[in-house]
């Protein structure tokens, strides 16, 4: 375990710009806005301007064509960044218009899917469709992979480096042979298994109690990847739990096992 620890510190790794620079000027938050809405009507762009002018490893947020990135907000408002962008480009402070929602849902063990009830906003109709598990887990299981591509290897490194100072050399070993890794709370006694881009799940002798999905900055619609590294990701999770346990089950979305989001 020393050995990998000895080949983590070796390697090296560039302290990158936080700022972005074009020509110049400093990148403004309006300026980044313009960039990244023009990006997601010409990809072609997008790519060449991550490639020639912006650092994609100085703490942005990659926007990838397929999966779309989710931003996290408040209150459960998790909007796609094109509609933030989109929506600050009108300038308006009309709501958005939405054509329905879903009004009830349950699941059919049966059916393995959820039934989910909607009704039209303008005609009132009443609809419903069904959410099947076995295909929504294909779907979260490409859009991980996808989802790779808008990662860097040396901030998962980086990242590495920090966690193994902040486990034991068990766990650490743990994480490095299976991509998880136990802790115990020593207030509720639950047990944690954090794993690297999948949710926490969650077990208190024996019983499995919930998996506990949260990404602090972003995620990619319909995958398991947040906007960070796994490990930084699995990072905000641990010091979460050590730090304010009742705040990150307020925090993380709670889903059952039968959910294929929990990845149980």
């Amino acid at each position: 375990m020393d050995d990998i620890s000895a080949e983590l510190n070796e390697i090296e790794l560039d302290h990158e710009k936080t700022s972005l620079d074009i020509g110049s000027i400093t990148a403004s938050i309006e300026q980044l806005g313009k960039l990244l809405l023009k990006m997601n009507k010409d990809w072609t762009y997008g790519e060449k301007l991550f490639e020639n002018m912006l650092n994609p490893k100085a703490g942005l947020p990659r926007v990838l064509k397929q999966p779309h990135l989710q931003l996290m907000f408040a209150k459960g408002y998790n909007p796609t960044i094109e509609s933030v962008l989109q929506k600050s480009e009108k300038n308006s402070a009309e709501p958005e218009i939405l054509t329905g929602s879903v009004r009830n849902s349950w699941y059919s063990k049966r059916l393995d899917s959820y039934i989910k009830i909607t009704q039209d906003f303008i005609s009132k109709k009443i609809g419903y469709y069904l959410e099947s598990q076995d295909k929504l887990r294909s779907y979260l299981y490409e859009g991980t992979f996808h989802a790779t591509s808008a990662w860097d290897l040396k901030p998962e490194l980086r990242a590495m480096k920090k966690l193994r100072k902040m486990i034991s050399k068990d766990q650490f070993e743990s994480y490095i042979l299976t991509g998880t890794f136990p802790e115990t709370s020593k207030k509720s006694q639950v047990t944690y298994l954090f794993r690297r881009a999948r949710p926490t799940l969650a077990f208190k002798q024996f019983k499995f109690l919930a998996s506990l999905c949260l990404h602090p900055i972003a995620y990619y619609g319909m995958s398991w990847a947040g906007a960070l590294v796994p490990t930084d990701d699995l990072i905000a999770h641990l010091l979460l739990m050590r730090g304010d346990e009742h705040c990150y089950w307020k925090k993380s979305t709670q889903h059952p096992g039968y959910n294929a989001q929990a990845a149980y």
